[in-house]
């Protein structure tokens, strides 16, 4: 199960990004809201969010990344059987003019890990 949820705050200076959200995170105990002092760009803030969890498996998401139902367990079954293992979903696209979700399990993979661990 999820043990908390981390959200790095990259010294952000949109409105709704203050003490509303602080305010919406009030509902979720799990959800712990980190702000940084200063732009520290992403992978700064990443460590800076992996040094501050807890939990025993990371998965770091980018504000852009909507997760599907399910996809939780899979990834999480493969770092269980090796923790050596580094884990990367396959990201699908969504035509941008329905909005549809353009997945295909066998082909059009993109966004993966090769054996030459090439991205």
């Amino acid at each position: 199960s999820v043990k908390e949820v981390i959200i790095i705050d990259d010294k952000s200076s949109k409105d709704e990004l203050g003490d509303r959200l602080e305010k919406e995170l009030q509902s979720f105990p799990f959800v712990r809201l980190i702000r940084n002092s200063k732009r520290e760009g992403l992978i700064r803030s990443r460590i800076i969010g992996s040094k501050a969890a807890e939990g025993s498996i990371l998965i770091f998401l980018d504000s852009h990344v909507e997760m599907g139902q399910g996809w939780y367990q899979p990834l999480v079954a493969r770092v269980m059987e090796d923790p050596k293992t580094v884990v990367c979903p396959t990201i699908a696209a969504i035509d941008h003019t329905s909005l549809d979700l353009i997945a295909d399990k066998y082909s059009n993979i993109w966004g993966i890990w090769d054996w030459d661990m090439s991205f």
